[in-house]
């Protein structure tokens, strides 16, 4: 054999050129064998580094619960049957069935899983099989949330609290606490819930209990607490119990061994940092909770004080603190990267009651009604609009990632980004708002329509194609990946 006869791409290395021919010898059938034997070894190891690479990056694409931007589908829901419909982008239907729910006042989805609330039920929908599991409520739904921390996973609860439905939207895992924790007395407080981001734990007070309870998508049982839910990750659960000015502290692991306590001024904020829990005090000082020891130390303050509230992003490594002052932005360390004085996440479509976009978030001052887009990551402003509603009033909307929102104003809706703030003129009633914040859902003359969101330096942001018709503006419309 030449190196003609090899096939193309043989390394020359691997080349062996023959020109001479040897006498015939008898087959070496034990280095025949022992050559099978290590390729297969070699594969067999091959194979288990790609896998353990694999693993390792699912693992890691689970350690953020951020909202998928991407999108296929248009979801459709009657607000009188509760019939969902599917259109692609184009407008062209791709399915029509029912939810199980009538008279449907709310809805979110994330990735393939629907789940509608009305006055008196919930159905949770897997767009992808067009199926439904429906829930009776013995009182009023108290809405869709997505619990602090992760935008992966949906709560729907009673207005009682003796009930609630979790499900994870990925993968579409369902936790029905009626059937697997029916606990006399529970008033589960689904929106002050907080999750791991990977929205695989979830943490829910219990106020009829005086406890917490952890559910989990990877565990037969639930976990129970002392305390109010503070924070939550794939490993430890935070509480705290406040009597007078000051709050005890524990740190648990999912089991409900406890594996550390502190005690400090009165806690508002918490978020797990590796082996560290940072805290806020409603005074507004940063510390940092050790959990091997159990001490605690200064890291600094904030100067928005007296704090109110504070959501974990669902990254997992930052906190958006809510004070009388304004908002402040808290990394992994408890530094303070960022404050806006004066002005309040917007409590509107996925930020509603809690920050759940994961790499800006959108205040407004309530003053002037002034917008600003801040950067999770650094804490820079990533854009500005002065009253952007201008003479209109209406929902605030933001894209998947927080650096994009959408608001109606006085002459259109207003686009406001880190590339441009720009004006879709036609009309002020605007209903949805894509996750890549590249297309908006308006009503306009009794119709839903479906329109492209330009970009660019032009204050007039037209649209470039004629819009989508979705049919009648009696429904309710979000986006998904089906």
């Amino acid at each position: 054999m030449t190196t003609s006869d090899l096939p193309t791409g043989t390394p020359a290395g691997h080349r062996e050129i023959v020109e001479h021919e040897e006498p015939p010898r008898e087959p070496n059938f034990l280095l025949r064998r022992a050559i099978v034997v290590g390729s297969v070894v070699a594969l067999v190891a091959a194979l288990a580094v790609g896998i353990g690479k694999l693993l390792e990056r699912d693992h890691d694409s689970d350690t953020t619960g951020a909202a998928p931007a991407e999108w296929d589908t248009v979801v459709l829901i009657d607000d009188r049957t509760g019939q969902v419909i599917l259109t692609d982008p184009s407008g062209e239907e791709q399915a029509r069935f029912a939810s199980g729910v009538r008279s449907a006042t709310d809805a979110l989805a994330v990735g393939p899983t629907l789940v509608v609330s009305s006055a008196e039920a919930a159905a949770v929908v897997d767009v992808a099989t067009e199926s439904s599991q429906n829930f009776d409520f013995a009182t009023t739904p108290a809405g869709v949330v997505m619990p602090a921390g992760s935008a992966a996973t949906l709560l729907v609860g009673s207005s009682a609290g003796d009930r609630a439905v979790l499900v994870h939207g990925p993968s579409g895992d369902l936790i029905d606490t009626e059937a697997s924790a029916p606990i006399a007395g529970a008033a589960y407080d689904v929106a002050t819930a907080v999750a791991s981001p990977s929205g695989r734990e979830v943490l829910v007070t219990d106020s009829g209990n005086f406890q917490s309870v952890l559910f989990s998508f990877d565990r037969d049982e639930p976990s129970y607490f002392p305390g109010r839910a503070l924070a939550v990750d794939d490993s430890l659960v935070v509480t705290t119990q406040t009597v007078g000015g000051e709050s005890s502290v524990s740190v648990f692991d999912h089991d409900g061994e406890t594996v550390t306590d502190a005690r400090t001024a009165s806690v508002r904020a918490g978020m797990i940092a590796g082996d560290h829990v940072i805290l806020v005090t409603i005074d507004g000082d940063v510390l940092d909770l050790a959990t091997s020891s159990g001490e605690t130390s200064s890291i600094g303050t904030t100067t928005i004080a007296p704090i109110r509230s504070a959501a974990v992003s669902p990254t997992g490594d930052r906190l958006i603190v809510v004070g009388e002052g304004g908002t402040a932005i808290i990394d992994g360390h408890g530094d303070v990267i960022a404050e806006v004085f004066g002005a309040v996440p917007i409590e509107t479509g996925i930020n509603e009651l809690a920050t759940r976009t994961a790499a800006c978030v959108i205040v407004l001052d309530q003053v002037d009604a002034g917008m600003t887009v801040v950067s999770l990551d650094d804490g820079s402003v990533v854009a500005e609009a002065d009253d952007p509603n201008g003479a209109a009033a209406g929902d605030i909307l933001a894209s998947a990632d927080g650096c994009t929102a959408a608001t109606p104003a006085g002459h259109g809706v207003t686009i406001v980004a880190a590339d441009h703030v720009g004006t879709i003129a036609g009309t002020t009633d605007l209903r949805s708002l894509a996750p890549d914040a590249a297309a908006i859902v308006v009503a306009t003359e009794a119709r839903l329509q479906l329109q492209a969101v330009t970009t660019g330096d032009s204050s007039d942001a037209s649209e470039a194609d004629e819009p989508t018709d979705l049919g009648p503006d009696s429904r309710l419309v979000l986006f998904t990946d089906r």
